[in-house]
């Protein structure tokens, strides 16, 4: 019996993990809603760039530093992070405009590396909304989820779905 359960288990991931062979359709409810939220966040400005500065803590083994944080997002797929800090310059760039998130690390020495592809996951402009995945780039799919008895409040929220090689990966919902 636990052979019987561990194979239907493995059957069960694998077949969850598959790609799916066509992108699901955006309900249109869930898209007129992000972008009244684009609006309300912008200000009805078009936006596609974006710079933020400001100052940061970094906090890594048993250190920590302190110095000033430069966020730059070029559309709603890619992105950089800049850490100015007293032992140097920390970056990291995501991109996810080409339909495959892609992340790479630069630390101070100079050495350099992917990141784990769990960590591009999330949108590659995390750190500004409207530029996130509620600007609908065209890996991204919305589905509105209606109020139910469990929420204190009356409105759905959004489901953003990101399709990454034909693979969801849930990047939130947004109420």
């Amino acid at each position: 019996m636990t052979r019987f359960a561990a194979v239907a288990l493995v059957v069960i991931t694998l077949l969850s993990c598959a790609p799916a062979q066509n992108q699901p359709p955006s309900d249109p409810q869930a898209v007129a809603y992000a972008a009244q939220s684009i609006a309300a966040l912008s200000g009805g400005t078009a936006i596609s760039d974006v710079t933020l500065v400001g100052s940061v803590t970094w906090t890594g083994s048993a250190t920590s530093e302190n110095g000033t944080a430069t966020l730059l997002a070029l559309g709603s797929g890619e992105s950089s992070m800049n850490l100015a800090l007293s032992s140097g310059t920390r970056t990291e760039i995501r991109d996810s405009s080409t339909g495959t998130a892609k992340g790479q690390w630069i630390a101070e020495s100079g050495a350099s590396g992917l990141c784990a592809s769990q960590n591009t996951m999330t949108d590659a402009v995390w750190f500004f909304p409207a530029l996130g995945s509620l600007a609908a780039g065209p890996n991204v799919v919305f589905s509105y989820l209606v109020p139910t008895h469990i929420q204190k409040s009356a409105q759905g929220s959004i489901l953003v779905d990101l399709m990454v090689s034909g693979a969801a990966f849930n990047s939130g919902s947004h109420s």
